[in-house]
């Protein structure tokens, strides 16, 4: 027997709207994938598609928007939330965001959001959201036996969810569930000095960036190890960088990359709000490597620099 479909309509694409959102949270995008692919379906099944059915599909997500029915920025708030409280890397919660079709100002903004919620930053809530994920795995300290032997296969789960390395083996080679508990339950400012008093913004493949964390690890800090291009950071984030550093905010831009050549913007020229714009449109902009220490970040150029910051 022929498979058949309902004609697609004004009318339907709005119930079939309605009977989605009374079942699941979605974003703008989310709800417009469903209903594109409602009409796929039909035109599969050779039923009938209303003309113009693009700007019908459109007419109704504006419609939930404007109720209120629809709104990104709350969807990526709950689903951050939900998504740390169950041990997802800050990586993958910007991944999960984007493909359920959150714009990435909405996720900066869900992030924040989060972190102000919980008192933390965004390496204090990667900490969390590690011994989360390594509790509910039983992982590394979690584990009731075989723990030595499974190390390396623990390490590569934590680095298959998006944890960094050295974060990682922190929590796997921890010594027993208590000694995670400050890390798993801090709030801004009380951390363990062990986790996170040191934190560098890296790129692994400048050797400026690679000298400084070798240099750091030779005066015995493990510093928390944030790779910008991989979790870029947020427009508030790149603000607060500016600040700690102090100084020249144009000392933070690399104006010989490619994308500083197609921005057609001169470095002398430019304003603290233009930097901070760019770099967070742009993360390879922004000079590497940065290490903060509390509240204050000193520039890695030379590699040396960076020192003060352990006095």
């Amino acid at each position: 027997m022929k498979r058949t479909a309902s004609p697609i309509t004004a009318k339907y694409l709005q119930n079939a709207a309605v009977f989605y959102l009374e079942r699941y949270a979605s974003s703008a995008e989310g709800l417009r994938r469903v209903l594109r692919r409602r009409v796929s379906k039909a035109r599969l099944l050779e039923a009938p598609v209303m003309d113009n059915v693009e700007e019908a599909i459109e007419a109704v997500v504006q419609k939930f928007v404007a109720a209120g029915l629809l709104d990104d920025k709350a969807f990526a708030q709950t689903k951050a939330r939900s998504l740390h409280r169950r041990g997802v890397s800050g990586q993958l919660t910007r991944q999960r965001l984007q493909v359920a079709g959150v714009g990435r100002d909405d996720v900066d903004s869900a992030l924040a959001a989060l972190d102000e919620e919980l008192g933390t930053d965004p390496a204090r809530r990667e900490i969390q959201a590690a011994v989360a994920f390594a509790r509910r795995r039983r992982l590394g300290p979690f584990r009731l036996k075989d723990r030595e032997e499974r190390k390396a296969r623990d390490l590569a789960s934590m680095a298959r969810a998006g944890f960094a390395y050295d974060l990682a083996r922190k929590v796997i080679e921890a010594t027993d569930p208590d000694s995670l508990d400050e890390a798993r339950t801090a709030r801004h400012g009380s951390v363990s000095e062990a986790f996170m008093s040191v934190t560098i913004w890296h790129n692994p493949r400048c050797s400026k960036s690679r000298q400084a964390l070798d240099l750091l690890k030779s005066k015995g800090v493990e510093p928390a190890i944030r790779e910008y291009l991989k979790q870029p950071p947020s427009r508030a984030e790149v603000e607060k960088l500016v600040a700690m550093v102090g100084g020249d905010p144009r000392e933070l831009i690399r104006d010989g990359e490619a994308e500083f050549k197609r921005l057609k913007l001169k470095k002398a020229d430019l304003t603290t709000t233009q930097i901070v714009d760019a770099i967070a449109a742009h993360p390879i902009l922004l000079q590497r490597p940065i290490v903060v220490k509390d509240a204050h970040a000193a520039i890695g150029r030379p590699p040396e620099a960076v020192l003060s910051l352990l006095k």
